[in-house]
């Protein structure tokens, strides 16, 4: 793509660039810790240390599929470690407790939702790339009412591995990636925002 040429489409991570991730995940983490000591008599650094062991262990089994980032999977290796049987009420509270209080944290950051709302009126694309399980993410899009501007979701665990798949392209990301903008580095929304108008204005 030339430069001052309008993109037809861009593509953004969905986790850690629409908003931030990480309070949300320590916040998550924390109440599944004390929620897992409330039920089961043993203490939170337990869980805490055994669930960190576990994610690593499985991100290394499962490593390059969506599913090495599904907090079920390190839920169950947790209960397992501890020596705990693997009731599915256990598993399933612990899991759905985690992603309600991660989202629970979960706030777009500043200037997000004018730059989808620009790139809506001009026509252009968004799609949201995601190495996590399509469930999840869809769960995230809900929460955020971003299917207000006609996203696509890339990624995701199709046939177990992380895919690429833009609307109108088929599986060829490359060349999807032919009409998306190049990579840049920006410092918020506000900033692309910028970018993005000065762009379709040299196009005009």
């Amino acid at each position: 793509m030339t430069q001052g040429n309008s993109p037809k489409g861009i593509l953004l991570d969905l986790d850690n660039t629409l908003y931030e991730y990480r309070p949300c995940h320590d916040h998550a983490l924390g109440d599944c810790c004390l929620l897992f000591a409330q039920r089961t008599g043993l203490t939170a650094i337990c869980f805490e240390e055994t669930y960190n062991r576990c994610r690593k262990q499985i991100h290394a089994e499962l490593h390059g599929v969506a599913a090495s980032h599904n907090r079920l999977l390190y839920i169950q290796r947790t209960l397992e470690a501890v020596g705990l049987p693997l009731h599915s009420g256990l598993m399933l509270e612990l899991y759905h407790h985690y992603w309600d209080a991660f989202l629970d944290k979960a706030v777009l950051g500043h200037g997000v939702l004018d730059f989808l709302a620009f790139c809506r009126v001009k026509g252009i694309k968004i799609a949201l790339t995601t190495d996590l399980t399509a469930d999840v993410q869809l769960k995230k899009v809900q929460y955020f009412a971003l299917e207000t501007y006609d996203k696509d979701i890339l990624g995701g665990n199709r046939i177990g591995a992380t895919t690429i798949h833009f609307s109108g392209y088929g599986d060829d990301a490359a060349e999807a990636a032919e009409d998306m903008m190049p990579d840049f580095s920006i410092n918020s929304f506000v900033d692309l925002l910028g970018l993005l108008r000065e762009r379709i204005v040299h196009c005009g």
